[in-house]
């Protein structure tokens, strides 16, 4: 992994940084880091956008992923012409800068192609939803 060095607004409120990821089995990823502080002290209202492409031996999606607050919002778009986004909650207990999601919340998503659409949701369940029992 590669990043460049971080640049800054004139009142360092908006920090960019690019990172470049290659392994040794063919997989790359190329993607930009927004972290924006400006308004309150609170940061509910900060906001850290990725975007980037990834690249591999195989087709790869596109994939963009936004921060608002604490919810992390995704769009890919599928060689295939189908689409999927996610509305993610994220643990406001943690720093802004750790993108880890809230299993207590709902996360709402929806997936398109050329012939069909669905809406969907995702719960948590427990860590051994069969009781305790393992199946």
């Amino acid at each position: 992994m590669l990043w460049e060095p971080a640049t800054y607004s004139p009142d360092f409120a908006v920090t960019t940084q690019v990172y470049h990821v290659t392994s040794s089995d063919g997989f790359g990823l190329d993607y930009t880091c927004v972290l924006d502080t400006r308004g309150t002290d609170d940061l509910a209202d900060d906001w850290m956008q990725y975007s980037g492409i990834g690249s591999c031996r195989w087709s790869f999606p596109e994939l963009h992923c936004d921060r608002d607050g604490w919810t992390a919002e995704v769009e890919s778009s599928q060689s295939d012409g189908s689409t999927y986004s996610m509305s993610v909650p994220l643990d406001s207990t943690l720093p802004i800068t750790d993108w880890l999601p809230d299993f207590t919340k709902v996360t709402y998503g929806a997936y398109t192609d050329p012939m069909t659409a669905m809406e969907f949701t995702l719960t948590s369940t427990p860590k051994l939803p069969c009781g305790g029992r393992r199946s």
